[in-house]
C-alpha cells in the first residue's frame, strides 16, 4: 500500500470537504504519489461534488515539510487551530476561501 486516506464532508453541508487522515508511506514519499492523489481528489471533488468549495485539512505543528507540501499544492493556512493543529485549506472554485471552523 502506498498510502491512505479518508475524506469527510462537514456536517449539514456539501460545501466543504475535510481530508484526514492523509498519509503516503515513508518508502514512497518524495516520489509523487502524494501531490498526484491530491490533485486527482480536487478533481474529482469538482466533478462529483458541484457545491464543494474548499478541500480542508490539518497539519501537525512540527510537520514543517507537511506545510511546504500543502502549500506547495495551493492550501493556505486558515489561521484557525482545528483539534489543536492549524487547519489549511485550498479553493476548488473561484471566490474568496471561508474562516476555518474552531472546535
Amino acid at each position: 500500500m502506498v498510502g491512505f486516506f479518508n475524506l469527510h464532508d462537514t456536517p449539514g453541508s456539501t460545501e466543504d470537504y475535510w481530508l484526514f487522515p492523509f498519509f503516503i508511506d515513508k518508502s514512497y514519499q518524495r516520489n509523487g504519489f502524494g501531490a498526484a492523489a491530491i490533485e486527482e481528489l480536487c478533481r474529482h471533488l469538482k466533478e462529483n461534488q458541484p457545491d464543494c468549495q474548499l478541500t480542508r485539512l490539518t497539519v501537525h505543528p512540527e510537520n514543517d515539510a507537511g506545510v511546504k507540501f500543502y502549500t506547495t499544492l495551493g492550501f493556505t493556512d486558515d489561521h484557525v487551530l482545528t483539534y489543536g493543529e492549524p487547519t489549511f485549506s485550498r479553493c476548488l472554485r473561484g471566490g474568496n476561501q471561508q474562516q476555518g471552523y474552531r472546535s
